[in-house]
């Protein structure tokens, strides 16, 4: 299992097995979201509101293809190039695609990262999509921290990005249908938004959690080799999601005696 906490007020992190590569999954969607804000000059219309928000509540690879579409001008394929190339600027050294989802080529590709090149852990990882934890969660960190005005996405691409358009983004995360993984196991109430994928060795899911303390973000993955079983994994997401929460409530409880002390 691998862990990457973020934890958005300080920038600490907490990094466990966090830069193993995994499959990509639907995980990738989060920086496709991201992309296609940044490809939009505008509102997105009635047809892009429809492929962003079926892709987000369903996860659906025809839909996710079709936003690879809009950033590639229509070129799926160059929806992919432009991915490949924003991974690379945004310093996600070990995440890629290879193709468009759920194309196969002749022969499977074979893309060389740091991640993927570890001795000591393998997971089988997807040849055509790979990711980090790390990688993964702070494509949803960025998110987060351009939709509060600051943070890498608004320092690298300028006004291409907007923080009302990463709030919109995060708001169509919180379409997400799946209450299990990592949100099931917060509050009643807790605000969050995530992005889940699996395969059937491999299950991820990255989450916004705004905490007790402020905003955190918790990328979770989970490797079993051939077949990892759903009872084992939605529950560890949950363990650790309560965990996180846990720390953030004690150390907002601390800070509030110690106001209260010093009043």
């Amino acid at each position: 299992s691998a862990v990457w906490l973020h934890y958005l007020p300080t920038g600490e992190e907490i990094a466990i097995n966090a830069d193993v590569a995994f499959a990509g999954t639907s995980t990738l969607k989060i920086p496709i979201l991201a992309q296609v804000y940044r490809k939009l000059n505008h509102a997105p219309g009635i047809d892009t509101t429809k492929i962003i928000s079926e892709t987000m509540t369903y996860s659906g690879n025809f839909t996710a293809n079709l936003m690879l579409g809009i950033i590639g001008d229509d070129d799926w394929e160059r929806g992919v190039a432009e991915m490949n190339k924003s991974f690379k600027t945004l310093d996600m050294k070990n995440t890629f695609m290879a193709t468009p989802y759920d194309r196969q080529m002749a022969v499977a590709p074979r893309i060389v990262t740091e991640a993927n090149q570890r001795q000591d852990i393998n997971t089988q990882p997807d040849p055509y999509m790979q990711t980090t934890p790390r990688d993964i969660g702070s494509a949803l960190q960025m998110l987060v921290a351009c939709a509060e005005g600051g943070g890498t996405l608004i320092a690298v691409y300028g006004d291409q990005l907007t923080p009302e358009e990463c709030q919109q983004a995060l708001h169509f995360m919180s379409f997400n249908e799946m209450t299990e993984m990592i949100v099931g196991g917060l509050p009643e109430g807790a605000r969050a938004v995530h992005k889940h994928g699996y395969v059937p060795d491999t299950h991820g899911d990255v989450a916004a959690i705004w905490g007790p303390a402020g905003p955190f973000v918790l990328s979770v993955f989970l490797y079993r080799p051939t077949w990892l079983e759903w009872h084992y994994s939605s529950p560890t997401m949950g363990d650790l999601a309560r965990a996180s929460w846990n720390v953030f409530q004690q150390m907002a409880d601390e800070q509030a005696a110690a106001t209260q002390a010093g009043q």
